[in-house]
């Protein structure tokens, strides 16, 4: 009798996981030409354990007005999230609602997979624009951070490097979201942040991402803030960034890891000063793609402006951030909807006598005449498309 309970069990099962699939790929195949996917229903099974017992079958998950994704059930499996239209999840017979915008993203998934966390503050530049100092401000208020797993180097805590390394970003959204699954639980937090300052390069990836893998609608009320920074003095200080980060390498005999660098070498291994690099590389690269140059702002926000809601991005001034940083705190407060405390700390130390400190005849001769008429552009477009409300009007020229 117990060997008879067992094998109906497995039949039953099996029946359903089968009614399951086939009712997903009737929906797909249905959704332009039958009004049954208006229903839009997806069952998926809550698997903890499967014991082969006369015990009652493993509960369902019942998900309303949601949509079958991925071209392939591999795909599905791996991509596709079950909401309805208000962001709730039908779990057991229990109404379970939350608030995403809050706790960044919480995602139910299919069979086989864990729920996903995404950031819900995005910090996306620019380099060298203080984006250290108002990151530890944030994190020491108690905005949750990444974690760092074997093998990647510290600062990773606050700068994941997903959209902007192809490696990290063919690793998938899982591989984003496992960095932030500890940010949410019994001491879940507000907020969640990911403060790559190369992600002002990379707004379509991240777009794509959040709108892919989002049904709780996250997209629209994930929050972005830049800082802007006179481009020649940040390509100065992304310069002298480097090459203290090869003196280092030199220091402790990573060779073959100046390979990365060698856009600032000369043929000889030599570093470039920074006029030769100036007269050269920047130039060059700055007249040949725009668009992959940090320093065109105009032409990142215009990106982003697009693919976001305006009031979605909060654009600061390094310009006012270091002559009263009290202000930018405000700025940031309010745009959060916080009360955080305490100030910035000076996140760039570094010191060597190789380091530029300011612009020379030779190189501003090369550079400005690139920046100046972008830089107008830039005053332009954020007058004519503006901010929230706590954001600085008119955007100060650089100094």
């Amino acid at each position: 009798m117990k060997s008879y309970y067992r094998v109906l069990t497995l039949v039953v099962v099996a029946g359903v996981i089968m009614l399951h699939d086939n009712m997903t790929y009737f929906l797909k195949m249905n959704k332009s030409t039958s009004g049954i996917s208006s229903f839009g229903l997806s069952l998926s099974i809550k698997t903890h354990s499967l014991r082969l017992s006369s015990e009652p079958a493993p509960h369902f998950r019942i998900i309303e007005n949601s949509e079958v994704e991925g071209k392939s059930e591999e795909e599905r499996r791996r991509r596709s999230t079950h909401f309805n239209d208000r962001s709730k999840m039908i779990i057991n017979g229990t109404d379970s609602s939350l608030n995403y915008s809050e706790i960044g993203a919480e995602l139910s998934r299919p069979i086989g997979t864990r729920k996903l966390v995404l950031p819900n503050v995005l910090l996306i530049g620019a380099q060298k624009a203080g984006t250290s100092a108002v990151a530890d401000w944030l994190y020491h208020n108690g905005v949750c951070k990444a974690k760092i797993f074997d093998g990647e180097p510290s600062h990773y805590e606050k700068e994941v490097h997903f959209f902007d390394e192809h490696l990290r970003y063919q690793e998938g959204v899982e591989f984003y979201s496992k960095r932030f699954e500890h940010c949410v639980g019994r001491k879940r937090k507000k907020y969640i942040l990911d403060a790559t300052p190369k992600y002002l390069l990379f707004s379509r990836r991240i777009y794509d991402l959040y709108n892919e893998s989002s049904r709780a609608g996250l997209n629209k009320s994930l929050k972005l803030m830049v800082i802007l920074r006179e481009p020649i003095s940040r390509e100065i200080s992304w310069y002298n960034h480097r090459i203290f980060r090869l003196a280092l390498l030199n220091s402790t005999g990573h060779g073959s890891i100046h390979e990365s660098y060698r856009d600032i070498l000369q043929s000889n291994g030599a570093i470039m000063s920074f006029d030769q690099y100036s007269e050269t590389v920047l130039k060059d690269s700055i007249k040949g793609d725009p668009s992959n140059s940090p320093g065109i702002y105009v032409e990142h926000l215009k990106s982003w402006v697009k693919l976001f809601d305006r009031k979605q991005l909060l654009v600061l001034s390094y310009d006012e951030l270091q002559s009263n940083p009290a202000k930018t705190r405000w700025r940031i407060n309010q745009f959060l909807g916080t009360k955080y405390k305490g100030g910035f700390n000076k996140a760039n130390t570094k010191e060597s006598d190789s380091k530029i400190r300011e612009v020379s005849l030779r190189a501003g001769q090369a550079l400005k005449p690139l920046f100046q008429e972008t830089n107008e552009e830039l005053y332009a477009f954020l007058r004519d498309h503006p901010g929230p409300a706590m954001e600085q009007k008119p955007f100060p020229h650089f100094e």
